[in-house]
């Protein structure tokens, strides 16, 4: 299997040996931080032009089928422009594309991760793309850490201010709700105290052990260990993250997209590929 280990801007598709059509699927996700409601959105965000790297790769490549998955902000406000740049492009491309908002939290992942999914399929191929259905009823924090033996990493509370914090929001709030509820100002929307009734909020990327935004146990005033967000965004607890330090799995689980919710598209991508070939045998097997 051939790696390329590094930015795709510098990947040349040729490098791969891969000839037009040969590819079934490419799937990536162009960064979505300058969309995210909790950045600052701006229009001219350099990073808001990097889905052109992916249109460029299948432009060239011309899979049959490509997955791309970003953040709904993408379809929010002013950034519908940029949405509609990327759907002329790809339609460009040579595909028939269809983008739908869906939350992880019907896909078997106990969390409230609500995520904007583009599915294309080659025009020649003849067949309509299409999204996985909701598969389970929300699950919730207590679904997902039942058995769990050990937290995992552990990252203590830090600075004068965020513990205090912590011990006065409630489960399901956050630290703006907890300082207003006591006639302060907001801030610390990102100190979230799990519920264990209901799924979690999203695990985003940013970590500030001294700050506020973290995920705090439903009744310990601490951080949620590594093995309780691995739970979270649906990893395996077999899943080895070797020497990685507590901010480092943080950050790639908060960077990823949850493995049940893409086990779902997977297998929907798997069936429009069985149609399409479906397809394409039933047009040879017709008389001339």
């Amino acid at each position: 299997m051939r790696v390329f280990h590094g930015d795709i801007a510098d990947l040349d598709p040729a490098v791969l040996d891969l000839e037009p059509g040969m590819l079934d699927v490419l799937d990536g996700s162009p960064p979505c931080q300058g969309f995210s409601m909790i950045g600052k959105r701006i229009l001219d965000d350099p990073r808001n032009q990097l889905f052109r790297e992916f249109v460029r790769l299948l432009t060239a490549w011309q899979p049959k089928v490509f997955v791309m998955e970003n953040v709904p902000g993408l379809v929010i406000g002013k950034m519908k422009a940029v949405f509609a740049e990327i759907m002329a492009e790809l339609h460009d491309a040579g595909y028939t594309v269809q983008a739908r908002v869906m939350s992880t939290e019907y896909f078997g992942v106990p969390q409230k991760r609500r995520r904007l999914v583009f599915v294309g399929i080659r025009d020649d191929l003849g067949v309509a793309p299409e999204h996985p259905r909701a598969r389970t009823r929300p699950l919730t924090v207590r679904d997902a850490l039942a058995g769990l033996d050990t937290p995992g990493l552990v990252a203590p509370i830090g600075g004068q201010k965020a513990p205090k914090l912590a011990r006065i929001v409630r489960p399901g709030r956050n630290g703006a709700d907890a300082l207003t509820s006591y006639g302060h100002k907001l801030r610390g929307f990102g100190l979230a105290r799990l519920d264990w009734h209901k799924p979690a909020p999203t695990l985003i990327k940013s970590f500030f052990p001294a700050g506020y935004v973290a995920l705090l146990h439903p009744d310990d005033d601490r951080y949620v260990g590594t093995r309780e967000l691995a739970r979270l965004q649906s990893f395996p607890d077999e899943y080895d993250w070797a020497d990685s330090t507590y901010m480092q799995i943080h950050n790639r689980l908060g960077n990823s997209v949850p493995p049940l919710f893409m086990h779902a598209i997977a297998e929907t991508v798997a069936g429009i590929l069985e149609r399409a070939r479906a397809r394409a045998g039933a047009a040879v097997a017709e008389p001339a």
